[in-house]
């Protein structure tokens, strides 16, 4: 997408329908936007929110000439009016965020019959759905008329078979969706069935890992403000912002308790009271501190690279900080660390586009499923750990590809 199309914000359907939106369905959309934004996917996800709040009430307002990448940046970001987006992509990286938030949010049943918000890709400019038009298109797309469709004689006999058929089809989809647990369940079953609080521990700002060890997606100075623990207030990176709202989407929807901290505030003590998630890689001191299991993250100056313990010599999962960033490694483990007595989870990559891959992973269910396929066996009690590789295209972390997977 060259910079001209992405200051101008087209590719958007948007345009031609606009001007026919009538007051019912501006009030539709409204109350849409509301319902989106207190949903944990969004609520606890300032930039995201923030991002769909200004693009959306600029497209009811009718301005949407200002929905673009500049003017997103400076008025929803607070950047200067004359930035350099190409080196400052927040707005790009967001805007990634908000349309992987959406697709998850219309994912679940109860929002089938909703009005849908969506961004083209290379667009800023949000589309909007409404129930009625999906119907039609897919009326329009398959020709069918409840007017002109008519079945023969050994259709109609296989239709009542179907009716009859359906009600014990559906019981026993339930059941057997009683019986099998998802490969997400499984990972988090330590941490939802625990009766302590989840301690979640972010890297922050004024952290001081090793020289060129961060774990930021964009410069520190562009990292959101959020506030953590109750001691220091700093700055934490996007995209460890993103892994945490990810990995407490999943709590929340499971009525888990949690609190969060500073990797700096937090003490061995306070890692002992219960399951506990680490988020970054070399920017955490207590991911690098209590890390264990086969794999690893490690460095030989300025190559930083993900261990395995059963090849000491390999080097295949590691990247240069001298080198274009194309692509980044995550490492995902969840092992009962006999230090803290507690299931310890790490959701970390060696830059930030790794970790935000690691959370997607964690959060989601094909990249599990994957990861269960290569380590089978009883995941709700025993270690695991995952290595994934992201690529990396125009500042947004890519798909997770699950490269390697152990349990123990």
């Amino acid at each position: 997408m060259h910079d001209r199309e992405r200051e101008n914000g087209t590719g958007s359907l948007w345009g031609a329908d606009h001007a026919a939106l009538c007051a019912e369905k501006r009030r539709a959309v409204r109350q849409e936007l509301d319902k989106i934004l207190i949903d944990p996917l969004f609520r606890n996800s300032k930039r995201c929110s923030d991002f769909l709040r200004y693009t959306v009430n600029r497209a009811l307002d009718e301005t949407t000439e200002a929905i673009k990448e500049r003017t997103l940046g400076a008025e929803v970001f607070g950047k200067e009016p004359d930035y350099d987006t190409n080196s400052e992509p927040v707005v790009r990286v967001t805007a990634a965020e908000v349309r992987k938030r959406l697709k998850q949010f219309y994912q679940s049943a109860e929002h089938a019959a909703d009005v849908r918000v969506d961004y083209a890709r290379g667009s800023y400019v949000p589309e909007f759905v409404f129930p009625d038009q999906r119907s039609s298109d897919r009326n329009t797309k398959t020709g069918a008329s409840p007017d002109r469709f008519h079945l023969g004689h050994g259709m109609r006999r296989w239709v009542w078979g179907v009716i009859v058929a359906a009600p014990y089809v559906t019981l026993l989809i339930f059941l057997l969706g009683l019986t099998r647990e998802t490969a997400k369940e499984r990972f988090w079953s330590p941490l939802v069935h625990s009766k302590q609080s989840v301690l979640f521990c972010v890297p922050t700002a004024n952290a001081d890992p090793p020289a060129a060890q961060t774990n930021s997606a964009v410069p520190a100075t562009q990292a959101p403000q959020t506030k953590v623990g109750m001691g220091r207030r700093t700055e934490v990176a996007f995209s460890d912002s993103i892994a945490l709202s990810s990995a407490i989407s999943v709590l929340n929807s499971n009525s888990v308790g949690f609190h969060v901290r500073s990797s700096d505030d937090v003490t061995l003590d306070e890692l002992k009271q219960g399951p506990v998630v680490l988020i970054g890689g070399f920017s955490n001191r207590w991911t690098r501190e209590l890390q264990g299991g086969r794999f690893t993250f490690s460095r030989d100056a300025a190559f930083h690279y993900v261990a395995d313990r059963n090849n000491p010599a390999s080097r295949q999962w590691g990247l240069s900080d001298l080198a274009v960033q194309s692509v980044d490694y995550g490492l995902i483990s969840r092992i009962f660390n006999p230090t803290t007595g507690t299931f310890i989870v790490t959701i970390a990559g060696i830059h930030g586009f790794g970790t935000e891959a690691a959370a997607e992973c964690v959060s989601g269910s094909e990249c599990l499923e994957a990861a269960a396929k290569l380590a089978p066996g009883n995941w709700k009690a025993a270690n695991l750990q995952i290595v994934l590789q992201t690529s990396v295209i125009d500042g947004t972390p890519g798909k997770a590809k699950v490269l390697a997977a152990q349990l123990w």
